[in-house]
């Protein structure tokens, strides 16, 4: 074992084919003289990003003092072979997966030249994508076969679809490899973390300079608009507090009673234990996404029991990952009195319909706290979960004893990552109603101007009343959204499909969108800018512009405030 100091070292007589990485620095004086150690990190090294490799390195280095040289290679072996099973390399940065993503769609532009059987040619582009693990569109919801098509030559689908594959397929490797947890990095990796910041400062640059401009000559910055929608923290909290607050208000009014139930993942679905960080012998490889699909489904079949009982709920689900990134639900529920029991069962059931009899389930995998209304507020428990699981704010720590905001960038990334729905409310009418006749400036006629005034003031227990109550089988006034057919396709030749326009309900209506807007992208240095076609859904910029346009720009569009959370007991 050499102990020449690294400055001294030649690193190319060891046969190496790059330069060797800080990583394999932290490690040069371990291993046989003759230099095969060396080889061998050096080979895994270069797959791996760099800030993913020094910790890697540092847990190598701890193996081979506490145990031995063979077993700290045979780690990197168990990683290597991880490594094998994706079709990415772990090393590309950002620039290369969007020239890996351009290259891509050109061969599958040089794919379609040589066809002129659309048929084949979907059969041929979807097995050429299978290759990078990636799955080709579906002829489903408006998609037709041409269109599809063109998303599989088109560069910035490949992108999306690169960027997510590749960012997934990593973080599964670092929590496989012990780097989500506890102990290392709570929630989501360090490099999860670090990509979702570089991508929040990428899309902030294109936002910034992105303007939206109508026929009135009306123009705002698409970053300006993000700011007013529920993309901004504040204004997302302040919905989600207002609604359940404003359900908690009429549980109250009816005589309604208030649960609030925990579902966990089988432990096979768990990486790490939580107390000492250690592996879970049990761990299967489940990934937070998928594992998330388990309660989803669980959660389908325990809706399909009560609805088969004619019980109906009504409240919110929160999601929220454990340290290793595994999540669980809390769903604050209101129900009638007598069906309680039923209601608690069927969820107890349900939540331990998979390994429900494995040891400890019964305690760990399904909790149910029931809420008095005689010793504090209802909202004020949710609370909690809804603030450490947007931006931390009004909290201390979160449940592990870790700083809430810092915490709560964690969160945000493992929702990124994952794709990760972390709010949903069931029951109640429809949230889209609530937003379109918060952007009208003029009161409508009849129950739909009773509707505006109480979504102009933020009351929501009063609008989900006028709308007929909670339960969705109470819903009967006809409110609904205004909606037309359109035929203008967008950059991949499918039609826009149904538009919103207002809100409507009888014979009358109420219009909430009257501009055309044009999208300009204007990068710094060019006074002309460049009109840039975004795909619908893409980029969210059609969901900001939606809610930036027209009369609802006087304001927050969701405006309620940070008052919602003030003088609440954090149960």
């Amino acid at each position: 074992m050499t102990s020449s100091p690294i400055s001294n070292i030649n690193y190319r007589k060891y046969q190496m084919t790059e330069e060797p990485t800080k990583a394999e620095k932290m490690l040069w004086d371990i291993g046989v003289p003759s230099g095969e150690d060396r080889i061998f990190r050096h080979v895994f090294f270069q797959k791996v990003p760099e800030r993913v490799g020094v910790p890697i390195a540092k847990e190598y280095k701890v193996l081979f003092e506490k145990s031995s040289l063979r077993e700290a290679n045979q780690y990197l072996l168990r990683l290597d072979e991880e490594l094998r099973k994706k079709p990415l390399r772990f090393n590309l940065t950002d620039s290369d997966i969007c020239d890996f993503s351009a290259a891509r769609a050109r061969a599958c532009e040089n794919i379609q030249s040589r066809s002129n059987n659309n048929q084949k040619l979907y059969a041929a582009l979807s097995d050429y994508a299978s290759r990078y693990g990636i799955s080709a569109p579906l002829i489903d919801k408006g998609k037709t076969l041409g269109s599809v098509i063109n998303r599989l030559c088109d560069e910035r689908w490949w992108r999306t679809k690169v960027r997510r594959i590749h960012g997934r397929n990593l973080e599964a490797f670092l929590i496989q490899a012990g780097f989500v947890r506890k102990q290392r990095g709570i929630y989501a990796s360090d490099e999860a973390v670090h990509r979702n910041r570089q991508k929040d400062l990428r899309n902030k640059r294109v936002l910034e300079n992105t303007y939206a401009t109508n026929e009135s000559g009306d123009e705002f910055s698409m970053l300006e608009l993000s700011e007013r929608s529920i993309s901004n923290p504040r204004i997302r909290r302040g919905e989600l507090m207002t609604r359940i607050s404003g359900f908690e208000e009429i549980a109250k009014d009816i005589g309604d009673v208030c649960q609030l139930y925990t579902m966990t993942c089988p432990s096979r679905m768990h990486a790490r234990f939580s107390k000492s960080g250690m592996p879970n012998p049990k761990y299967d490889g489940t990934t937070p996404d998928k594992a998330q699909k388990h309660l989803t489904d669980h959660w389908a079949l325990i809706r399909t029991s009560l609805g088969n009982k004619g019980i109906d709920l009504y409240g919110l689900r929160v999601c929220e990952p454990h340290h290793d990134g595994t999540p669980h639900w809390h769903f604050m529920a209101f129900m009638k009195p007598e069906e309680e029991k039923i209601i608690t069962e069927t969820i107890r059931k349900y939540a331990l319909a998979v390994d429900g009899d494995e040891p400890g389930a019964k305690d760990n995998r399904f909790d149910v706290v029931e809420i008095d209304w005689s010793k504090g507020s209802a909202t004020g428990y949710i609370a909690k979960y809804i603030s450490k699981n947007i931006d931390g704010k009004y909290i201390e720590e979160d449940s592990y004893g870790k700083d809430a905001v810092e915490s709560s960038e964690r969160v945000k990334a493992w929702a990124n990552k994952w794709g990760i729905r972390q709010f949903q409310f069931f029951g109640g009418p429809s949230i889209g109603i609530w937003r379109e006749l918060r952007r009208l400036a003029v009161c409508p006629r009849g129950i739909l101007g009773d509707a505006f005034e109480a979504a102009d003031n933020g009351k929501w227990a009063e609008f989900v009343m006028i709308l007929g109550g909670p339960r969705k089988s109470d819903i009967n006034t006809g409110i609904a959204l205004l909606k037309v057919y359109s035929d203008k396709p967008n950059s991949y030749g499918e039609p826009l499909g149904y538009v919103v326009l207002g809100v409507t309900v009888g014979d009358i209506s109420a219009v909430t969108r009257f501009y055309t807007w044009t999208i300009e992208y204007r990068p710094p240095g060019n006074s002309f800018g460049d009109l840039i076609d975004f795909p619908r859904g893409s980029s969210g910029i059609d969901e900001k512009l939606e809610q930036g346009s027209s009369a609802g720009i006087k304001r927050d569009f969701h405006g309620e405030s940070d008052r919602s959370m003030e003088n609440l007991s954090f149960g």
